[in-house]
Order: C-alpha cells, then structure tokens, then sequence
C-alpha cells in the first residue's frame, strides 16, 4: 500500500490515500475524495488541486479528510505520486492554515 495511490471504493467513490507508509501496520488509512471537476463545488485555490485520471479531471475536496478501514482499499487505479508537493500543499493547507 502505497502512499498517494488512488482507489475506487466499492461503494462509488474515488479516494486518494495520504497516510504515511511508516504507519501501514494500522487497520485504518487516512484518505481524501476525489469528485469529478463536472460535479465538484468550484475548487478553493491550493486546497482543492485538480488531477486528472484517465482523462478525466478530479478535484481532491481536502476538507473531506477521512479515516476508514484499509480492508476498502484494494487495488489502486493510478498514482498521484508525481503531484506529491500539490498533495502535501493542500493538506498543509487544511491542517496548518498556509
């Protein structure tokens, strides 16, 4: 289990795990939702980035930050590893305030 991979829960919706892999022992895994661009509220700058996957663009609802058991995540459908400073610029931004 990586971190910044993405998965599509069972139940629909698309998550980005950001829960350091120093802490894969845990039975749980801190996740952002990933919506469509077409269906999101209009992204806030630097804490809701736009990532695109398989061509279809997702804005990551930061503020939605959740904790669920890492049993749903099962096989990831991409990576936002290259996006690592973005990712970590909008959690910073949730959680610091800059």
């Amino acid at each position: 289990m990586a971190r910044l991979d993405v998965y599509r829960l069972s139940n629909g919706p698309t998550v980005v795990d950001v829960q350091a892999g120093l802490l894969d022992h845990l039975a749980t895994r801190i996740v952002v939702p990933l919506v469509p661009k077409i269906s999101a509220p209009p992204p806030i700058d630097d804490l809701n980035p736009v990532f695109e996957i398989d061509g279809i663009a997702y804005v990551m609802q930061t503020q939605a930050t959740a904790s669920i058991p890492k049993r749903e995540l099962r096989s990831p459908i991409a990576s936002l590893d290259r996006h690592h400073d973005r990712v970590t610029r909008a959690l910073d931004v949730l959680l610091l305030g800059y």
